[in-house]
């Protein structure tokens, strides 16, 4: 039976356009300043 909500992820693709890094289950708080490091991490 499904909770009515979707599953969210976010992915980051480096500069070489491969996948840099996965955030499967995204939850809201704190996940923009994740992304954001691993995006500063990637470049």
């Amino acid at each position: 039976m499904s909770s009515g909500y979707t599953a969210r992820t976010t992915v980051v693709i480096g500069r070489d356009g491969r996948v840099a890094r996965v955030f499967p289950n995204v939850r809201v708080d704190g996940h923009s300043d994740e992304v954001l490091a691993a995006v500063r991490a990637a470049r």
